[in-house]
Protein backbone atom coordinates (compact mmCIF):
# COMPACT_ATOMS: atom_id res chain seq x y z
CA UNK A 1 0.00 0.00 0.00
CA UNK A 2 0.69 3.44 -0.48
CA UNK A 3 0.50 6.80 1.27
CA UNK A 4 -2.24 9.32 -0.58
CA UNK A 5 -0.40 12.47 -1.09
CA UNK A 6 -3.46 14.37 0.15
CA UNK A 7 -5.71 12.47 1.66
CA UNK A 8 -4.57 13.43 5.24
CA UNK A 9 -2.36 10.31 6.16
CA UNK A 10 -5.14 8.05 5.16
CA UNK A 11 -3.62 4.63 3.44
CA UNK A 12 -4.59 3.76 -0.37
CA UNK A 13 -4.54 0.70 -1.73
CA UNK A 14 -2.28 1.09 -5.39
CA UNK A 15 -3.19 -1.62 -8.18
CA UNK A 16 0.08 -2.44 -9.91
CA UNK A 17 -0.14 -4.40 -12.68
CA UNK A 18 2.41 -5.75 -14.99
CA UNK A 19 2.61 -5.42 -19.04
CA UNK A 20 2.03 -9.35 -19.30
CA UNK A 21 1.55 -8.69 -23.15
CA UNK A 22 4.69 -7.10 -23.86
CA UNK A 23 6.65 -8.55 -21.47
CA UNK A 24 6.62 -12.34 -22.62
CA UNK A 25 9.62 -13.39 -20.46
CA UNK A 26 7.95 -12.00 -17.34
CA UNK A 27 4.70 -13.52 -17.92
CA UNK A 28 6.80 -16.84 -18.52
CA UNK A 29 8.36 -16.74 -15.01
CA UNK A 30 5.20 -15.36 -13.83
CA UNK A 31 3.58 -18.93 -14.88
CA UNK A 32 6.69 -21.17 -13.79
CA UNK A 33 6.16 -19.61 -10.44
CA UNK A 34 2.34 -20.39 -10.13
CA UNK A 35 2.66 -24.27 -11.55
CA UNK A 36 5.74 -24.53 -9.19
CA UNK A 37 3.98 -23.93 -6.38
CA UNK A 38 1.21 -26.92 -7.55
CA UNK A 39 4.05 -29.18 -8.08
CA UNK A 40 7.74 -28.04 -7.10
CA UNK A 41 9.32 -30.66 -9.47
CA UNK A 42 8.19 -28.55 -12.57
CA UNK A 43 11.07 -27.33 -14.57
CA UNK A 44 10.22 -25.72 -17.34
CA UNK A 45 7.14 -24.63 -19.28
CA UNK A 46 7.41 -25.80 -22.74
CA UNK A 47 4.40 -24.70 -24.64
CA UNK A 48 1.26 -22.34 -23.89
CA UNK A 49 -1.50 -22.33 -25.31
CA UNK A 50 -4.40 -19.93 -24.74
CA UNK A 51 -7.18 -22.48 -24.50
CA UNK A 52 -7.10 -26.38 -24.11
CA UNK A 53 -10.08 -29.18 -24.27
CA UNK A 54 -9.14 -32.20 -23.13
CA UNK A 55 -11.11 -35.33 -24.31
CA UNK A 56 -11.34 -38.74 -22.88
CA UNK A 57 -12.36 -42.06 -24.44
CA UNK A 58 -14.69 -44.14 -22.62
CA UNK A 59 -14.27 -47.69 -24.08
CA UNK A 60 -17.27 -48.52 -22.46
CA UNK A 61 -19.78 -46.35 -24.40
CA UNK A 62 -17.48 -46.01 -27.23
CA UNK A 63 -17.61 -42.51 -26.89
CA UNK A 64 -15.71 -39.38 -26.39
CA UNK A 65 -16.28 -37.48 -23.28
CA UNK A 66 -15.76 -33.91 -22.33
CA UNK A 67 -14.68 -33.56 -18.58
CA UNK A 68 -16.13 -30.50 -16.90
CA UNK A 69 -12.96 -29.43 -14.66
CA UNK A 70 -9.17 -30.75 -15.39
CA UNK A 71 -5.57 -28.84 -15.07
CA UNK A 72 -3.42 -29.15 -17.94
CA UNK A 73 0.37 -28.84 -17.72
CA UNK A 74 2.70 -31.20 -19.24
CA UNK A 75 5.84 -32.03 -18.01
CA UNK A 76 9.55 -34.15 -18.47
CA UNK A 77 10.51 -36.33 -16.56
Amino acid sequence: MARGGSGGGRWRRLNVRPDLASDQEGTRTLNLTVLRRLDPAVADILIIAAHVVLYSFDDNIHQWEHPTQIPVYCHES
